[in-house]
């Protein structure tokens, strides 16, 4: 099995499109806006980045 390693810009996308309010710390997904995807995956986003 042949696998490609994935890049910054893939990563990044990946990351984007994960982000929601329900895949959001449940601490933070009152507080979650469209405008501010990011807003509540802090932990995992810096485990990544």
């Amino acid at each position: 099995m042949t696998t490609t390693p994935w890049n910054l810009l893939d990563l990044d996308k990946a990351l984007r499109a994960s982000w929601a309010a329900d895949t959001c710390s449940p601490d933070d997904q009152a507080d979650w806006q469209p405008r501010n995807p990011a807003w509540g995956h802090c932990d995992i986003t810096a485990l990544l980045r």
